[in-house]
């Protein structure tokens, strides 16, 4: 955050908004598949056969790297319990347009889509 509080677009005072964030400095891609919602009948048949969500996460996430690898920086990793699966990939210097495509990706690999939010709190490692 770049400041205390900013006002957020329905003109409100908030801590978190996006006019109290700075320029995007990481792409962070996080995958949940969890035994709610869509995913549900799948974790189940997974963990009949030994694969839990973490595994499933991790392919995923591999899935989509090998789909866009060629296009971006190195990540870093953090697992937090058996999920979500997260990366942040450095985009410092790097146009919205340039990043849009890339997020898009992931997002139609199931990513949650709410980290595109420049102001959306997640985890980092170390942090």
């Amino acid at each position: 955050m770049t400041k205390e509080t900013g006002t957020t677009t329905d003109g409100k005072e908030s801590q978190q908004c996006l006019d109290n964030t700075g320029e995007r400095e990481f792409v962070v891609i996080e995958f949940d598949i969890s035994e709610e919602g869509n995913w549900a009948p799948y974790v189940r048949d997974w963990r009949s056969r030994g694969i839990t969500t973490i595994d499933a996460n991790v392919a995923l996430i591999w899935s989509w790297l090998l789909k866009v690898c060629h296009e971006c920086r190195l990540p870093w990793p953090c697992t937090v319990a058996e999920s979500p699966c997260t990366l942040g990939f450095p985009c410092v210097g790097l146009e919205e347009e340039q990043v849009r495509p890339f997020m898009a990706r992931a997002v139609k690999l199931g990513a949650d889509k709410a980290t595109w939010t420049r102001c959306q709190l997640v985890r980092m490692p170390m942090a």
